[in-house]
């Protein structure tokens, strides 16, 4: 199946992990295992700051 890719086993491993794939071996055969990368998501830090330009919109009272 290989030499269909074009690639040896080397390389051919090498892409999968970088597709997310776990590789190991076990008793001379290689098992292939998806494990997706996980994403971190950042908190966002919604405080709001006195000093910025919105909050001396506020004060005109433009109603």
């Amino acid at each position: 199946m290989l030499n269909l890719l074009g690639c040896n086993k080397e390389s051919f491993v090498k892409v999968i992990k970088l597709l997310g794939y776990k590789v190991f071996d076990e008793k001379n055969e290689t098992f292939l295992q998806y494990r997706p990368f996980k994403k971190i998501k950042k908190s966002l830090d919604l405080k709001i700051k006195k000093n910025n330009p919105f909050e001396a919109l506020k004060q005109l009272n433009l109603k």
